[in-house]
C-alpha cells in the first residue's frame, strides 16, 4: 500500500454541524433512563465523527436534552461538533471534541445535511437545485393529445 504522506485526516483542527436522530438511538429505553442514555448516544456519535476519545458536551446541549425532563428527549438535535487541540500539559490525547447545540432554521431539519467549517474550508452548502421541469411538460403534453376532441382540461 502506498504510504500516506503529510497530515491525516484526524489531524486537523475542524468544526462539523451534524442531525442526530436520538429517537432511533433511544427505541426501546427505559422512560426513565431516556435522558441520559440520550448524553450518552450524543457521546458516541461525536467520538466516532471526529475520532476522539475525549468528548465533552457543552451546559446548553445539556439542558436542551433535559428540557422537557427525563422522559421527553427531542427526537433530532442539531448540533456542532468542533475537533480543538488539548493544550493541558498532562492529557492523554493531542484533541478533544466538543458538542454545542446549534440554532435550527425555523423550517425543521428538512434538507439540512452536514455543514463544514474549518482552517481550509469555508461552509459547504449544497446549490439550490432546479426545478424540475417535467410535470409542466407532461401536462402539455396531455393537452395537446387532447385538444383534438375540443375540450380543454
Amino acid at each position: 500500500m502506498p504510504e500516506k504522506s503529510g497530515k491525516g485526516r484526524k489531524e486537523e483542527v475542524v468544526t462539523r454541524e451534524y442531525t442526530i436522530n436520538l429517537h432511533k438511538r433511544l427505541h426501546g429505553c427505559t422512560f426513565k433512563k431516556k435522558a441520559p442514555k440520550a448524553i450518552k448516544e450524543i457521546r458516541k456519535f461525536a467520538q466516532k465523527a471526529m475520532g476522539t476519545t475525549d468528548v465533552r458536551v457543552d451546559v446548553k446541549l445539556n439542558k436542551h436534552v433535559w428540557s422537557r425532563g427525563i422522559r421527553g428527549v427531542p427526537r433530532r438535535v442539531r448540533v456542532r461538533v468542533a475537533r480543538k487541540r488539548n493544550d493541558e500539559e498532562d492529557a492523554k490525547e493531542e484533541f478533544y471534541s466538543l458538542v454545542t447545540v446549534s440554532e435550527l432554521p425555523p423550517e425543521g431539519f428538512k434538507g439540512l445535511g452536514t455543514k463544514r467549517y474549518g482552517t481550509n474550508c469555508i461552509a459547504k452548502e449544497l446549490p439550490p437545485q432546479k426545478p424540475n421541469c417535467s410535470a409542466s411538460l407532461r401536462s402539455t403534453e396531455i393537452e395537446m393529445a387532447f385538444s383534438w376532441r375540443g375540450s380543454a382540461f
